[in-house]
């Protein structure tokens, strides 16, 4: 009997009594909905995740070209794929952007390594507003038609806008930013993590399949977000070994399959490969260091009233666990996001390396799933909005939701608009 075939089942004995409506309320109609479900991906779907990329890659081009007009995260990383063109020499472990300059230079797409990181970096951003656009389509398959259209586009454009709540300052470590600015490898890391996260959900739930095609673009994506920055791999791998222990020793089922070859297999090779160039080997003029055990170190160096930060920080889907309690528990894309963030923090507040600690390198791992938690949790709102459309008690319930995203997003918005005015005025390099 297919997935269909089965909520159709629970809705209609939801309908017949108190028995049915507690069957249906624990089988929530899937995040990602199985393949014979799933509303196909069409032209309308191609022209606005374009649209949506064409927007996000126009509003962060002139950040982006004034960052690498002077002393920064992106000339240093331009400066890495120099060279990697000229002498062949992989800098850092993280170098998939460093590869993917080096590409465009040697292809002469690009002038100098300057010109191609802006063409990768700004493509970055075009790539992460069209993945938000097809992630949400997938998630909000529900709201057909073009209302549907609509309301992911919305969100793909206004996702990447969410920021701590606070409109005065631009990125301040002691915050947990979902976009910092500053990063050319994290910034190619966020449409990849999305992308890998929205394909573990489907695996880690009982609608997974064991596709192979599935299997290989997740295993593609996986790679590369760990070969691209290796702090969601480090958050990820152990959430989808919880949840995948948990469907086990509760005889859930779950795609074993996707799990192990699409996101196991390829994340631990690429990381086996980064710790051992990193932090297990004696590379002589490169990036080398080791891992310290060092609670608190990093961020009270950086900043004092961090509690008050990092509550500021997740505000939304701290609102969205308040409001719906045990049902957004049940969601399978707040549990993943929820527990690999759980991770990222551990990493973040506990852990450092032994010399570059000022760095905060595993800072991203609780940037990157903040990220993705916002994404499921904002998909999760607008479910239960769509659900329960002419409700009074669905509003209500929502209401202060919507509030504390809109004040992420105003806060957002200023943050964005602080960068416009510093980098605006700078020339094309």
């Amino acid at each position: 009997m297919s997935d269909h075939k089965r909520y159709k089942l629970r809705r209609a004995a939801a309908r017949s009594g108190r028995k049915g409506r507690e069957l249906a309320r624990n089988h929530e109609p899937p995040e990602f909905p199985p393949p014979d479900r799933r509303a196909p991906i069409g032209g309308a779907d191609a022209l606005l995740a374009s649209a949506a990329a064409i927007v996000s890659g126009i509003a962060y081009y002139p950040i982006v070209r004034g960052l690498l007009s002077g002393p920064s995260d992106y000339s240093a990383h331009a400066s890495f794929a120099q060279l990697l063109v000229d002498k062949g020499i992989v800098y850092a472990p993280d170098c998939l952007f460093h590869l993917l300059v080096a590409g465009v230079v040697l292809s002469g797409a690009a002038a100098s390594c300057r010109a191609g990181a802006l063409a990768v970096a700004v493509g970055s951003y075009a790539l992460l507003g069209a993945v938000i656009y097809l992630a949400a389509r997938q998630a909000l398959d529900r709201l057909r038609g073009p209302a549907g259209r609509l309301v992911a586009l919305a969100v793909a454009i206004v996702l990447p806008f969410m920021q701590p709540v606070e409109p005065r300052i631009q990125y301040t470590i002691g915050y947990i930013w979902a976009e910092p600015y500053y990063s050319p490898t994290y910034a190619l890391l966020k449409p990849l993590a999305l992308a890998a996260s929205a394909f573990a959900v489907c695996f880690l739930t009982p609608r997974g399949r064991d596709r192979k095609l599935s299997m290989v673009l997740c295993a593609a994506v996986m790679a590369a977000g760990t070969l691209a920055k290796p702090n969601f791999a480090l958050c990820a791998l152990p959430a989808v070994v919880v949840w995948s222990a948990w469907n086990y020793f509760r005889k859930r089922r779950f795609s074993m399959a996707g799990v192990a070859l699409g996101i196991l297999l390829p994340a631990l090779a690429v990381l086996f490969w980064q710790y051992h160039r990193t932090y297990a080997s004696a590379t002589t003029g490169q990036y080398t260091d080791s891992i310290v055990f060092a609670p608190l170190k990093v961020m009270r160096f950086h900043a004092t009233g961090l509690a008050s930060k990092y509550f500021l920080s997740i505000l939304f889907p701290l609102s969205i666990l308040a409001a719906y309690g045990k049902r957004a528990w049940t969601d399978a894309g707040l549990r993943f996001s929820w527990v690999a963030f759980a991770f990222g923090t551990l990493y973040t507040y506990t852990l450092a390396e032994k010399l570059g600690w000022k760095s905060g390198n595993f800072l991203w791992g609780a940037y990157i799933t903040l990220f993705i938690l916002f994404f499921f949790s904002v998909a999760f709102l607008l479910r239960r909005i769509g659900d329960g459309a002419r409700t009074p008690a669905a509003w209500l319930r929502a209401t202060p939701c919507l509030l504390v995203l809109g004040a992420h997003l105003v806060s957002g918005i200023s943050t964005h608009l602080q960068y416009l005015r510093l980098y605006l005025s700078k020339f094309p390099i």
